[in-house]
């Protein structure tokens, strides 16, 4: 719940989880110059 307004949130933790694992994943490609699958990374 937002401390300012009491409405909920409208970004869940699973979305938050999903954006880190997008980035970790495009840094493990840049790292190793590669492809590497969205998921394969460990967030």
């Amino acid at each position: 719940m937002c401390a300012h307004t009491g409405r909920a949130h409208s970004v869940t933790g699973q979305d938050a989880r999903d954006a880190l694992s997008v980035a970790l994943a495009a840094i493990q490609s840049v790292t190793t110059n590669g492809p590497v699958r969205v998921g394969d990374t460990v967030a």
